[in-house]
């Protein structure tokens, strides 16, 4: 789907709780409840869609009673809604809650009071806990509990969600408990019919479709939506599996039934097309008021999925709007941090009144780098390996501030090619952490991540014995918890000592080593501040070399004395490339022996730990 038919609105705080108001037929508007463990922070947010102009219009209510899992709307009453919520008792105890609240005037939007009033049925409620389901009568100024269905089994089978059936006069609600489906006649409190093993996992949501009385859908964790006519129960009507994880939520497009919307923790939001099951499927023969003449059917869509929205987290609901047929709503779990446009605070510091020649001066003073190393002193290094559980091997960096952790997972066949490779390939990811640098990551790889990646793999590749491995594939994830500086080499030393403690066939230990250039100064593994400094261009309008400047980073098998990958970014002579070369395999090599002691480490704890 195409971002500009879509409009982002950000929260303060992480939601999942959405729901359409029912009751609006004019105006396209949306209730959203928030999530705080801070119970009080909770909001309830009223969003106005500008269709014409593509605007929000935002008003926003406390809900001071806890935080929001559910919430519906009145389709009696714009003013009523009903939330299921999470507080904390008098006793410090959670406690799951309904209640029943009245929207305020948008004039004076400083509080939702609390008013007992009708929500699904004109005087009944209906409540759905556990393994319980409870009817309330709202008509009298207390609600009163009149009927009570319990939910009997083998390991104590708890209800997930329920809905009216809206065919029958309200009489019958449909729940779902794990993998099944049970309607009770709230008349008798008795079975009216149910669905066993609708899905194969966790049945998550089931909406009924309001054009056609015998048919709902129905979703869950097997990733599949499924449509069913409960008169025949033995398969579903219609089935397709078009996401890749849990399906949360599953709606009929109230007026197009054929159009089906469906959310998922795959990030993923689905307009899907179930037309063969719709009640526009003309496949039979509609006959006019003359037998002999029949209509033409018209031109169905084909099931599958028609249109898809990408979000950034898993997505929990999605509902369509009542007023308009072709807009819907869609919420996800990721909290927007800030706002688009911010301004760094360092802008306004006294650093920034400085020149790069005066700031590195104090960088660098005779000779002496601001953390008290000389210009060709490595920081110290701290390695451990087998760090991660769950990987073939694995291994942990630390080069002072910098810290980096990298995994590597058994060969697997090469995925989607056709021809036999006789070379292993190694696939290489390079991430840094959200919060692993003075400004913020994004979840997604940027370039100069995927950049990394690229280096990574072509430094690693030459020292492993990929014919050992013909047309299988090493999958090697380097993770940077915290940059200050070095961290492309830091990854690629601390992926040699995770290839070797997995096992994986290699020619020679691998080290790397960076170093960064910024006129006549040579600075030997920089921190992320010095690298700034080295990216910096300075005119000195001196004689050629003296403008030099730039990062290198170097791989190396020193038994070999073969360089696996020379990475160069800035502007350099090359008198000052051959010199660092210089600097950079000296301090390969003082890195070697302590790969060497921690590999050692590990295999004596191995021993010991089977010898016990």
């Amino acid at each position: 789907m195409e971002n500009e038919n879509s409009v982002i609105y950000g929260l303060e705080f992480q939601a999942r709780a959405l729901t359409p108001q029912q009751s609006e037929n004019e105006k396209i508007k949306f209730f959203i409840g928030t999530q705080s463990l801070k119970q009080t922070n909770n909001q309830i947010h009223l969003v106005e869609f500008d269709e014409e102009n593509s605007t929000l219009k935002t008003t926003v209510f406390y809900h001071t009673l806890g935080e929001i899992w559910k919430i519906n709307s009145s389709p009696l009453n714009a003013s009523l809604i009903s939330t299921c919520y999470n507080t904390i008792t008098n006793d410090s105890t959670c406690s799951i809650r309904t209640s029943i609240l009245t929207v305020p005037e948008e004039s004076n939007p400083d509080q939702i009071e609390t008013l007992e009033a009708i929500v699904s049925f004109p005087s009944k409620l209906l409540k759905v806990c556990e393994n319980q389901t409870c009817l309330w009568d709202t008509t009298e100024s207390e609600a009163k509990s009149i009927l009570n269905i319990d939910l009997e089994g083998k390991n104590n089978p708890k209800f997930t969600t329920g809905k009216w059936n809206p065919h029958q006069g309200y009489n019958q609600f449909t729940t779902a408990t794990e993998t099944h489906l049970k309607t009770y006649d709230i008349r008798s409190g008795q079975l009216a019919w149910h669905i066993e093993g609708v899905h194969s996992q966790l049945l998550r949501d089931l909406d009924y479709n309001l054009n056609k009385q015998y048919h709902l859908a129905t979703c869950g964790d097997d990733g599949f939506v499924k449509i069913w006519d409960f008169r025949q129960t033995s398969q579903p009507v219609y089935s397709r599996s078009d996401h890749s994880h849990w399906v949360w939520c599953v709606r009929f497009n109230p007026f197009h039934d054929q159009l089906i919307l469906t959310a998922s923790s795959d990030a993923r939001v689905l307009i899907s097309s179930a037309a063969s099951v719709s009640s526009e499927n003309y496949s039979d023969n509609i006959l006019s008021e003359d037998s002999n003449a029949s209509v033409e059917p018209k031109q169905m869509l084909s099931d599958g999925p028609l249109q898809w929205c990408e979000h950034e987290d898993s997505v929990y609901c999605a509902e369509w709007s009542p007023a308009e047929p072709w807009i819907f709503a869609s919420l996800n779990h990721k909290r927007i941090n800030g706002p688009e446009n911010t301004i760094p605070y360092k802008l306004y510091t006294k650093l920034n009144v400085k020149s790069v020649k005066e700031i590195l001066q104090e960088a660098v003073n005779n000779g002496i780098r601001g953390d008290k190393r000389k210009l060709d002193q490595h920081r110290r290094i701290f390695m451990k390996a087998d760090v991660v559980s769950q990987a073939k091997g694995s291994a942990y960096i630390e080069i002072d501030k910098t810290k980096v952790i990298v995994s590597v997972f058994d060969p697997r066949e090469i995925p989607n090619k056709n021809e036999y490779s006789l070379n292993g390939e190694l696939y290489c990811e390079f991430k840094y952490a959200p919060f692993s640098c003075p400004k913020r990551r994004l979840h997604q790889q940027d370039a100069e991540e995927k950049q990394n990646s690229i280096v990574m793999k072509q430094a690693l590749e030459p020292a492993v014995c990929r014919h050992e491995f013909p047309n299988f594939q090493v999958d090697i994830y380097a993770l940077v918890l915290e940059n200050d500086g070095s961290a492309l080499s830091a990854a690629i030393t601390c992926a040699g000592l995770a290839l070797a403690q997995a096992g994986i066939p290699m020619f020679d230990i691998i080290t790397s080593a960076t170093i960064g250039v910024q006129g006549d100064l040579k600075l030997l593994d920089p921190t992320l501040h010095e690298e700034t400094l080295c990216h910096t261009t300075v005119n000195r309008n001196t004689k050629v070399g003296k403008n030099s400047h730039g990062i290198i980073a170097l791989a190396l098998l020193s038994t070999h004395q073969q360089v696996t990958e020379f990475y160069q970014v800035g502007n350099m002579d090359l008198e000052d490339i051959e010199e660092c070369t210089k600097l950079l395999t000296e301090a390969n090599k003082i890195i070697v022996p302590l790969v060497e002691k921690c590999l050692a480490k590990h295999v004596i704890k191995g021993v010991k730990e089977s010898n016990q």
